[in-house]
């Protein structure tokens, strides 16, 4: 059952958005969010579903719109609680074993989200991490998402070829050899000799 919920205002107070969270206690729901250990969005609706690919968005409404979007139950569509703000707050246990895609926004905050939660979900041992190029912006840094693409009558199967097209996280790239080739020590003030035979083998 539920253990945690945001309601969204928009607008709030000051005419942007405003989150209200709960949580629920043994006497039954307060005010107030989760410290540590959140739970993914949408994670009692996927829980014996553990084939499912995960599709990581940056908060509740865009995860909302994607799911709604995609045919069936085809994705676990998830975001960590507040978005981009602490994705490291989460729980990112339930991704152990899953493939993971992560949809960023276009901005420079995305970005940095999408790195974020690989990492996370690297640590977290999923099978598979990508991250999907931010084709829903029409120009760098907008700060569009996958909602808006959406929401402007954009084609779902572009966003599902993205996600088939999202490139690996996570592989070391191959150093170049150079960089594993000690230079010859010196002590200070000394000049010292080094043979063609001791260069080779360095």
């Amino acid at each position: 059952s539920a253990c945690f919920a945001v309601f969204r205002c928009e607008p709030g107070k000051d005419k942007t958005k405003d989150f209200l969270q709960y949580r629920r206690v043994p006497a039954g729901w307060v005010s107030g969010g989760i410290k540590d250990n959140r739970p993914l969005y949408r994670l009692p609706v996927v829980a014996n579903e553990t084939g499912l690919p995960v599709i990581v968005c940056e908060g509740e409404k865009k995860a909302d719109t994607l799911h709604k979007a995609l045919p069936g139950l085809s994705y676990w569509v998830t975001s960590p609680s507040q978005g981009s703000q602490s994705p490291e707050k989460s729980d990112w246990s339930p991704v152990k074993g899953r493939s993971v895609v992560i949809l960023p926004d276009n901005d420079a905050p995305g970005s940095a989200f999408a790195q974020k939660v690989a990492a996370l979900c690297l640590k977290a041992n999923a099978a598979s991490i990508a991250i999907a190029e931010t084709f829903y912006g029409k120009k760098p840094n907008d700060s569009r998402d996958v909602a808006d693409f959406l929401a402007e009558a954009g084609s779902v199967d572009v966003v599902i070829e993205a996600i088939k097209k999202a490139k690996p996280f996570g592989l070391t790239p191959r150093k170049d050899y150079s960089s594993r080739v000690s230079a010859p020590k010196f002590s200070k003030n000394t000049l010292q000799t080094v043979t063609a035979n001791d260069l080779e083998k360095m």
